[in-house]
């Protein structure tokens, strides 16, 4: 028979991991991280309006076109950058593929639901983007993606 944590078990571990990811030496990563993410967010704005004010692409298609464009810079700059990593470069990005997939389909999600659903516009998209994914991001790249760090 399967266990499964208590909700109050759960809590607490992520509290836990919070924790981990806010110490001290993490609030020199996040502005790091926010440098590397304003300029993977200007990648990434700057490849899906091309997409599709340039080409003529569907913003969805555009949108990924664009998030998929930034994804080598973001993996080489918080490597070397924000987190200064140590690990075996496979599986970092193995684990930086899989996170990058949970949020390309949240990021091409957003804008299906925000244009079709509710009728906005992509560019309104493309900040809601920038803005909402970072966090998470940070978090699992900081504990899990690159768990053996210099900085």
């Amino acid at each position: 028979r399967a266990t499964y944590p208590k909700p109050v078990q759960a809590h607490q571990a992520f509290e836990t991991a919070l924790r981990a990811t806010l110490n001290g030496e993490s609030a020199k990563k996040c502005i790091r991280f926010g440098l590397v993410e304003i300029a993977r967010g200007g990648i990434y704005g700057a490849i899906t309006i091309g997409c599709v004010s340039g080409f003529g692409f569907d913003a969805k298609v555009g949108s990924a076109v664009g998030y998929i464009a930034a994804l080598p810079f973001n993996f080489v700059a918080h490597r070397q950058y924000t987190f200064v990593a140590d690990s075996a470069v496979r599986h970092e990005i193995l684990r930086f593929i899989a996170v990058h997939i949970a949020n390309i389909s949240v990021s091409v999600g957003a804008i299906a639901i925000a244009i079709d659903g509710f009728g906005v516009s992509y560019g309104f998209c493309i900040v809601a983007v920038f803005f909402l994914l970072p966090a998470t991001t940070f978090a699992l790249m900081n504990l899990w993606v690159f768990p053996n760090q210099k900085a």
